[in-house]
């Protein structure tokens, strides 16, 4: 896959695809970027300096993955989290 750069105002919008329960294969995608780039950018090793929704940096919080794993378990999404 090509180098391409991502700016703050896209990894802002990753975050809140990422928030919202979107598949790292489907933000990937769009983007046109590698799986392994938005993993990174999930567990706050890229763009670690960009606040996520709840206003906290770094990875994202237990609590939302626990709501994101919920929301799978019923059958809201199919594929696995952007964090694993």
């Amino acid at each position: 896959m090509p180098y391409k750069v991502l700016f703050d105002e896209d990894i802002l919008r990753i975050k809140k695809m990422i928030w919202n329960g979107e598949t790292q294969r489907a933000i990937s995608e769009s983007y046109k970027v590698s799986e392994v780039h938005i993993n990174r950018i999930a567990n706050g090793r890229q763009g670690y300096h960009i606040a996520w929704p709840d206003g906290n940096v770094g990875a994202i919080s237990n609590e939302q993955k626990g709501t994101i794993r919920l929301n799978r378990r019923k059958g809201i999404t199919t594929e696995r989290p952007c964090w694993t």
